[in-house]
């Protein structure tokens, strides 16, 4: 159920999450992690703090139902899968070109929809993780 688009990323069980490969990102950005950080294990860990960053900022602009439900579809759903690497390769993008991860040092009352680069906004109100309800039977974090 977790084993798809396995050429372009891997699923941690441990995280409930897909992270994209080194050359995915690499591929979708321009951006080489690996030779930028100066190692595997570093670039790696970027792509995985990235990937977490971009989740965290996604699950806090939905309802807990959504959030949990858009977890789920991307574990085991091909489109949702693709739709939210294609996002994590966005946020690495504006994380690069706007010189780091500052835009997201909002204010603790900032909504934090707006304070994501609109390179990124305008991403998520076109591609599938636009969803606000989702009406789908499914058991929270089993099997996924």
């Amino acid at each position: 159920m977790t084993n798809i688009l396995q050429d372009i990323s891997f699923y941690s069980l441990k995280d409930h999450l897909p992270f994209p490969t080194l050359d995915y990102i690499r591929q979708e950005t321009g951006f080489d992690l690996f030779r930028e950080s100066g190692s595997e294990e570093r670039a790696n860990a970027l792509i995985r703090t990235y990937t977490k960053t971009a989740w965290n900022t996604l699950r806090a602009i939905k309802t807990q139902d959504t959030a949990n439900k858009l977890e789920y579809l991307i574990a085991t759903n091909k489109e949702y899968r693709y739709a939210f690497l294609e996002y994590v390769a966005t946020f690495v993008s504006a994380v690069y070109h706007l010189g780091g991860i500052d835009f997201l040092q909002a204010s603790e009352n900032a909504d934090t929809s707006k304070s994501l680069p609109l390179m990124v906004r305008n991403y998520l109100e076109g591609s599938l993780l636009k969803v606000e309800r989702l009406a789908i039977i499914y058991e929270y974090r089993v099997g996924y």
